[in-house]
C-alpha cells in the first residue's frame, strides 16, 4: 500500500506541463519514488532526467517513474536539477532549474505533528499543522482564524499547512496580520533587524530549558547562504523572536546546518552543529582545496551567549 501526493511544478513549454507525484512507502527499506505526469493529459512522461549536485543522474521510465534506493539520498532533502525534452522547469532564485525534495516518508518539521503510532506516521491525512489559517484552507485563500475579540488563533489543524516566515511578512504587508501576531519574526539581538531563515534544525536543550535552533540566513551580509544564527524558544512551535549570529563564511555557503544532540556535553551547554561548506550559490570562484562541498562541524559554548534575551 502506498500514498501518492500529486502537485504541479512545471511551467509550460509548447503548451505542455508536467506534474510530479511523490510516492511515500510504508517501510523505510522501500525505495522512494518520483513520477512525472503531463499536466494537460495526465499521462506519464518518460526520459525526464534528474541530477544531484554531486552528479548522480537518473532518468524516468516509460511510466514516468524514477525509483531512488541510494542510501545517501534516502531520508534526507535532496536538490535535483530537472530537465527533459519538450519541457522546461522554472528556475529558482539562484538560476537553477530544479527542486529540493524530501526523499522520506515522514514529516520532520517542528510545526507539524502526528500521533506516535505506525499507522498515523504513514498516513499524511492524520498530520496536523500549527497555524492560524482556517482548517482546510491554504495561504492563497488568506483566511485567518480570529476569535470574537478579533484575536488571532493559532492551533493544531488537520489538512492545513503552517505559514512560512515569508508568508507571514506578506500578510503583514497586506494588513491581514500585525507584527506582534507572527510566530517566525526573528530579530537580530544586536541591531533589531529581521533575519530571514533559510533552513536549520531544532533540538531540546536541558541546559537552557528551551528549544535550541541553528539556521542559515538567506541573503546575509557576506554571503547568500553562509551566515549561521542561533535562536531559542520555550515552545517548539514558537514564537521565535530573537537570534544571534554564531558563524560567518565570507562569500562561501554553509547550508542545512544540523545540531547533533548526541555529541552535546554538560547537559547541553556545549552544542555541535554541522553543515555543507561549498562555493555553490556563493559566486566564489576559488573553492577551498579538499574542503569544498564537505561537511564542517562546529562547537558552540552556549555560555558565550549568556545574558542575551531570546524571548522579548
Amino acid at each position: 500500500m502506498t500514498t501518492v501526493v500529486r502537485f504541479c511544478i512545471w511551467k509550460r513549454l509548447w503548451a505542455i506541463g508536467l506534474a510530479v507525484a511523490l510516492q511515500t512507502t510504508l517501510f523505510a527499506k522501500d525505495p522512494f519514488g518520483i513520477q512525472f505526469i503531463d499536466q494537460q493529459t495526465s499521462r506519464p512522461v518518460p526520459l525526464v532526467e534528474i541530477e544531484t549536485v554531486d552528479h548522480v543522474r537518473m532518468v524516468s521510465d516509460n511510466n514516468g517513474w524514477i525509483s531512488i534506493d541510494d542510501p545517501e539520498l534516502l531520508d534526507t532533502q535532496v536538490f535535483f536539477h530537472i530537465r527533459s525534452h519538450g519541457y522546461e522547469y522554472p528556475k529558482d532564485g539562484f538560476g537553477f532549474a530544479g527542486k529540493t525534495i524530501s526523499c522520506t516518508s515522514g514529516q520532520r518539521v517542528s510545526d507539524r505533528r502526528v500521533l506516535a503510532t505506525q499507522d498515523a506516521y504513514v498516513d499524511p491525512t492524520r498530520y496536523q499543522g500549527f497555524t492560524c489559517l482556517q482548517e482546510g484552507t491554504v495561504f492563497e485563500d488568506r483566511k485567518i482564524d480570529r476569535n470574537s475579540r478579533g484575536e488571532i488563533v493559532y492551533r493544531w489543524r488537520h489538512n492545513t499547512l503552517p505559514l512560512t516566515q515569508s508568508q507571514e511578512k506578506t500578510l503583514v504587508e497586506e494588513k491581514l496580520m500585525s507584527q506582534s501576531e507572527r510566530r517566525y519574526r526573528m530579530l537580530d539581538t544586536e541591531h533589531g533587524q529581521e533575519v530571514q531563515a533559510h533552513n536549520g534544525s531544532v533540538v531540546w536543550n536541558p541546559y537552557r530549558n528551551a528549544w535550541s535552533m541553528a539556521f542559515t540566513q538567506y541573503r546575509g551580509d557576506t554571503s547568500v547562504l553562509g551566515e549561521i544564527w542561533y535562536a531559542e524558544s520555550k515552545r517548539l512551535e514558537g514564537p521565535w523572536k530573537r537570534a544571534k549570529k554564531i558563524a560567518t563564511h565570507h562569500q562561501y555557503s554553509f547550508y542545512n546546518p544540523k545540531i547533533h544532540p548526541e555529541f552535546s556535553s554538560q547537559n547541553g551547554k556545549i552544542l555541535y552543529f554541522e553543515g555543507t561548506y561549498t562555493t555553490t550559490f556563493s559566486g566564489n570562484s576559488h573553492p577551498t582545496p579538499r574542503y569544498d562541498y564537505n561537511q564542517i562541524l562546529y562547537r558552540l559554548d552556549l555560555d558565550l551567549l549568556s545574558g542575551l534575551n531570546f524571548e522579548d
